[in-house]
């Protein structure tokens, strides 16, 4: 089976967001989602300096609920009137899949209603979504929601509940195809069902979505866009052809027989914006080129929405070392998306998704 035939399968499972569910960690999957963040090191609600093998001191905004993290003792407790909460306050959230497997997600949300850019960021193969905590709370700054998914059987994301109703766990060492298949159609569209809630609340514009991928999540994001411009409508009801931009970090060239190509090819998808960002030095820059020419030929036969970016930074490094090593990387993202897509969204008006 090749790509193509691969994704237009996908294309057949029913958008049915009515089954996916958002809502705050439960307490068991709390400490797993909030212990993939403190294992890194990196940030989560309350101003607390920590130290991680990855970052090494840091402080930042922590999330955790009251029973697993206590203000520092020289914090006073408020008192008088109770403080407005705050719209930017990172949270976890759990999404759960139509085949019921539980998704870890930090969320970013934004402060700017109807203009605010969701992003969507997809972590590599044995990875997981914490890491890029950075990269997400600076797309923040500049009016995006971000939402952070571990993806199944990565981070935060590992059990799943089988047909007897028993918890099991996913082994990554045996995931294959068919599991990158339900990635594509039910982890990611899932978080997607996320974003239209907080679209249809008047959040974010759903009709911005921007997809960014590191090493393989950029197969993954370059597959979920053609999914997406492939899918109908129904009727007036807008459902689909949300993705105006693709970010490309470190890209790999296959994940358990997808590739970009379904992405690349693509009629609609390879005019949109895309930025192609990788190491001049590391193993994914000669992909990285590679994918940029491929572009930038399919390109000429029709006009682009969009410029086909190439950025190689004098680095080594690859994935989350890339973002944390290179001074340049969260910058190139941040401008790309500012640019292209919360500067641009005249053109891509908020639509309500669901009938009252």
């Amino acid at each position: 089976m090749n790509d193509e035939s691969s994704v237009a399968n996908t294309n057949q499972v029913p958008r049915d967001t009515k089954c996916v569910e958002a809502t705050p960690l439960p307490h068991a999957a709390c400490l797993l989602g909030l212990g993939a963040w403190l294992l890194v090191g990196l940030p989560i609600p309350l101003r607390v300096p920590l130290t991680g093998p990855l970052t090494g001191p840091l402080t930042g905004p922590l999330v955790a609920s009251n029973t697993l993290l206590q203000a520092p003792q020289d914090q006073a407790p408020a008192t008088g009137n109770k403080k407005k909460p705050d719209p930017l306050a990172f949270r976890l959230e759990t999404i759960t899949t139509k085949d019921g497997v539980p998704l870890a997600c930090g969320y970013f949300p934004s402060d700017r209603g109807k203009k605010a850019v969701p992003v969507i960021l997809l972590h590599e193969w044995k990875g997981m979504a914490p890491p890029y905590s950075p990269l997400a709370e600076a797309l923040q700054k500049v009016g995006c929601a971000v939402i952070t998914p571990d993806l199944r059987g990565h981070g935060g994301s590992r059990n799943y509940t089988d047909a007897r109703g028993q918890v099991q766990e996913f082994d990554l060492s045996r995931l294959k195809r068919g599991d990158v298949q339900a990635i594509l159609a039910r982890d990611i569209e899932a978080v997607k069902g996320f974003l239209k809630t907080e679209n249809d609340a008047e959040k974010v514009n759903l009709n911005a979505l921007t997809l960014i991928g590191f090493g393989e999540g950029g197969i993954l994001a370059a597959n979920y866009a053609a999914i997406d411009w492939n899918f109908s409508d129904i009727g007036n009801k807008k459902q689909s052809k949300d993705v105006r931009a693709i970010v490309a970090v470190s890209p790999e060239r296959v994940l358990q027989g997808f590739n970009f190509d379904a992405g690349i090819k693509h009629p609609f998808v390879s005019r949109l914006p895309w930025l192609i960002l990788a190491g001049e030095s590391s193993p994914q820059a000669a992909e990285a080129e590679k994918m940029h020419k491929q572009l930038e030929r399919l390109r000429k036969a029709g006009s682009a929405v969009g410029p086909a970016s190439l950025v190689l930074l004098k680095s080594q490094a690859e994935n989350v070392r890339l973002v944390r090593d290179a001074r340049e990387t969260i910058p190139k993202i941040v401008d790309f998306v500012k640019v292209q897509v919360v500067e641009q969204q005249d053109k891509f008006p908020w639509i309500k998704r669901t009938d009252e």
